[in-house]
């Protein structure tokens, strides 16, 4: 089966990565800062730990943040004694956000309001600065599976004054064997810094455990396992106890995969396209609604099939060994429009480390779907 996500297998990349060992940690972090245009980057051991920390730093209050978003984000604001106030999204066919629910959401009690963009998708990010910035609110780009879409040729990640990254894996578009951080891009001053994590002995051998477990030849037997244990991870933690930085090894990674981190995403662009072509003559099918100057990186390729049409589509994708992402709805603090928006929400596999074989084997079956 073609897994919706894959582990890239760096085990024969191994010298290319040795020779980033010669740079400093500084070094590292500044070239990563420079490739984005981040003025300040600080890395921890998990993003969410590097949230938590910057949210702990405010006082105590309300945080704005959408109501779909990873669970472990809603866990750092809580230990970090804030409030969680959901925001939801403008309709049902594209991600920008409600710039009504958030302007009457903002109260004297609010401290920050994160911004997700969602799944590799820019979301409108410029529209929300604008509303907010006469809040004194600290805003806070979740960029975690977004690293490199493009607003109007401006990376996601520059337009708030922070910005947040993860490079775990599976189901991040750099996998650095874990590690994550913040970007600061205005005068903020937050110390954040904690003991550096030498050698994440742990993290190598998850690595090499999802490289297998993510293979095709072994992911329809371990799928299930592998769900579980992300799920398992991203509870299994705390907050006060694991503030480390990122080890060196997993920067190293880091800047390795910078060399052809881009051509990646053309590669997954371009794949997108022939995807939207596709979906573009399926009555039964529809593209999300995308603004001509966003540019997502498209790890997933994500469209909506007709409500009556979607179990027999992920049946006929299961049965032909395809991966098919699908996402909860009807949650209770979801609006209708956030609800109807992931209902008939689906996502294919188009990870650039995808073989052409493996890619057009998935756009034929695309192709030939019939009700």
């Amino acid at each position: 089966m073609i897994p919706i996500y894959r582990v890239p297998n760096y085990l024969p990349k191994i010298f290319d990565i040795i020779k980033y060992r010669k740079l400093s940690v500084a070094d590292l972090e500044k070239n990563f800062a420079k490739v984005f245009g981040y003025k300040k980057i600080i890395f921890f051991s998990k993003g969410r730990y590097a949230l938590y920390s910057v949210l702990k730093s405010l006082k105590k209050g309300e945080v704005l943040v959408p109501s779909f978003i990873c669970t472990t984000v809603l866990d750092a604001i809580t230990a970090a004694n804030h409030k969680i106030v959901p925001i939801n999204f403008k309709n049902s066919v594209c991600f920008d956000y409600s710039l009504g629910e958030i302007r009457g959401k903002i109260t004297d009690d609010t401290r920050a309001i994160i911004v997700y963009h969602p799944q590799g998708y820019p979301t409108n990010i410029e529209e929300i600065v604008k509303e907010t910035k006469k809040y004194n609110i600290l805003i806070i780009e979740d960029c975690a599976n977004s690293l490199g879409a493009r607003i109007n040729n401006k990376y996601v990640g520059t337009f708030g004054d922070i910005a947040l990254f993860s490079f775990g894996f599976p189901s991040k578009n750099i996998n650095a064997l874990g590690g994550g951080g913040i970007a600061v891009n205005s005068d903020l001053n937050i110390i954040l810094k904690k003991n550096r994590n030498n050698f994440p002995y742990k993290n190598v051998m998850v690595y090499l455990s999802a490289l297998i477990a993510t293979c095709p030849a072994f992911y329809g037997i371990f799928r299930q396992l592998t769900k579980s244990y992300i799920k398992q991870n991203q509870s299994n933690f705390s907050f006060q106890k694991n503030q480390l930085d990122m080890s060196k090894l997993s920067l190293e990674i880091l800047n390795y995969c910078l060399e052809f981190y881009f051509d990646q995403i053309v590669i997954q662009r371009t794949r997108a396209k022939s995807f939207d072509n596709i979906i573009n003559r399926k009555e039964y099918f529809k593209t999300l609604e995308i603004r001509n100057d966003f540019e997502p990186i498209y790890l997933k390729y994500h469209f909506f099939v007709n409500g009556d049409k979607k179990k027999a589509f992920i049946n006929y994708m299961n049965k032909n060994g395809i991966d098919i992402k699908t996402y909860l709805y009807q949650k209770e603090d979801w609006s209708i429009e956030t609800n109807n928006l992931f209902k008939n929400l689906v996502a294919i596999p188009n990870y650039s480390w995808m073989t052409e074989t493996e890619y057009i084997y998935i756009k034929n079956k695309l192709e030939s779907f019939q009700v």
